[in-house]
Formats: C-alpha cells, sequence, structure tokens
C-alpha cells in the first residue's frame, strides 16, 4: 500500500511513498482500462487483456472524518475520473450510509494522511488486479492461468 506520509516511521519496516501526482496517475490508469470479464472476451476489446499494469481497480483507504463523514477509516474503490474538475468517483461500500459521491483527488488523497489509531501508520491506496487470463486463437477465452497454491488450510 502507497503511504504518502507517515509521521512516525518504522526503520526496520519496508515503505513506499506516493504523492498526489502518482495517486492521481494511478486512479487514471485504474479507470480508463478496468479488468475484463468473461463477456468482454471476444475480440472487441481494447488492448491486451493480459496488461497486468493498466487492467485493475484502484481502492483506497481513508479517513471518514477527513472528508466530514461519519466514521472513522473506510476503504472504498475509485470508479471514475473526471479531468474537468479533477475528481474522482468513490463507490462507498457501506452504501447503506453513503451513496456513491465525487470528491477532489487531492481531497481524497489528503484524508489517507491522518494516522491510524491502531496502526500508527497513515492511510493510502492499493490496486487489485484478477489473475492473468489465458487466450486460446481457435477457441477463444480458456479460464485463468492455473496457479499452484500448495496446501492451504
Amino acid at each position: 500500500m502507497k503511504r504518502p506520509h507517515l509521521d512516525k516511521v518504522d526503520d526496520n519496516a519496508t515503505t513506499s511513498y506516493g504523492t498526489l501526482d502518482d495517486f492521481r496517475s494511478d486512479i487514471q490508469r485504474m479507470v480508463q482500462l478496468p479488468p475484463i470479464s468473461d463477456e468482454d472476451i471476444d475480440g472487441s476489446t481494447v488492448g491486451d487483456p493480459n496488461d497486468e499494469e493498466s487492467r485493475g481497480f484502484l481502492v483506497v483507504s481513508f479517513s471518514r472524518a477527513h472528508l466530514n463523514q461519519t466514521g472513522a477509516g473506510h476503504f472504498s474503490p475509485v470508479a471514475a475520473y473526471h479531468p474537468a474538475t479533477d475528481s474522482c468517483l468513490v463507490l462507498d461500500v457501506a452504501r447503506f450510509k453513503y451513496a456513491p459521491y465525487w470528491v477532489s483527488v487531492e481531497e481524497l488523497y489528503e484524508a489517507t494522511k491522518p494516522l491510524d489509531e491502531t496502526t500508527g501508520k497513515s492511510r493510502g491506496w492499493f490496486v487489485m488486479r484478477p489473475p492473468r487470463v489465458q487466450l486460446d486463437a481457435v477457441n477463444g477465452y480458456q479460464g485463468i492461468n492455473k496457479r499452484d497454491e500448495g496446501m492451504r488450510p
């Protein structure tokens, strides 16, 4: 998870930092080419369906209080970006509490900075990507690449 700001840093921990520009860039990249579904594999999809760098979902961990909402820390996906207003559409996962809403990228970025009371670290964002798909020139979509996960509990 990218952590744009840490007041207290554990010198033994590996931490990556992200700037406002990194955050904006990640949002733009993820909303331009979302992951494809089985129904999309018909030859009309733009781009390579296995392009792991461009296909995914961006999830942000932020302080609700910083956005004048009730509650504390929260995770929600970002679904769209509006360049003219530099805003993004947050699909709040607590739909009973908040409908999807637009927020400026800078304001959402700033909402990732407050320290979490439990961890003592700031929040951040991450990108989730689906597993790679297998495409067969004759038969089309063949499912995901098999992964050996070994013994699972």
